[in-house]
């Protein structure tokens, strides 16, 4: 289930029909069932929201930026989005974004992902993590999808996002992109 919080309705319209394209519905989520939010952050309300969605383990947020510039990739990633988008962007991108982000992927700009690199590399992160986070981890950073690893480890999709929600709090990070950026200034995400 999809539900959309803000932007203009014919984009919105144009988004869901591409996403209706994948099966991906819009429409209000059953109880414990995995949906998603799209939330246009053009006002502070809906920065707000953005977070609040973010931190329900049941829902996928992603954020429509309204300019592209890093500040705003950097908020909405920070603010948990499992998936960031520039407004301007055709409707086919924004459900490649959604599509992405409900796998656990996360789609970024060159450019974006370039100075979140380099950002990233000035600060080194700790880890206390065991030898299955770090093994879960490293196949994270191998492209392995949660779908993946779920089958590879005979747990539910759920039980995989707990294990790596959890990973990502030990490395002080929101998402897969920056665990991964995390496990690799560790020196963690080739074999030892």
């Amino acid at each position: 289930m999809v539900e959309i919080f803000g932007g203009l309705i014919a984009y919105n319209e144009a988004v869901l029909a591409q996403l209706a394209h994948s099966g991906i519905e819009p429409g209000h989520p059953a109880p414990g069932s995995v949906w998603i939010a799209i939330v246009h952050c053009d006002e502070a309300q809906r920065w707000e929201r953005l977070e609040a969605l973010a931190s329900d383990s049941e829902c996928v947020a992603v954020a429509v930026v309204p300019t592209l510039d890093l500040d705003g990739y950097i908020r909405a990633l920070s603010a948990g989005a499992s998936g960031i988008v520039y407004l301007d962007m055709p409707s086919a991108i924004t459900a490649d974004v959604v599509k992405a982000a409900v796998q656990g992927e996360v789609l970024l700009p060159r450019q974006a992902a370039q100075h979140l690199a380099v950002l990233a590399k000035r600060e080194q992160p700790q880890s206390d993590l065991d030898d299955s986070e770090i093994t879960m981890l490293r196949a994270v950073a191998s492209g392995r999808t949660i779908v993946d690893l779920a089958h590879d480890l005979n747990y539910s999709e759920r039980t995989v996002r707990r294990h790596l929600e959890n990973t990502y709090i030990k490395l002080g990070v929101h998402n897969r992109a920056a665990a991964i950026a995390a496990a690799a200034r560790l020196g963690l995400t080739s074999a030892e």
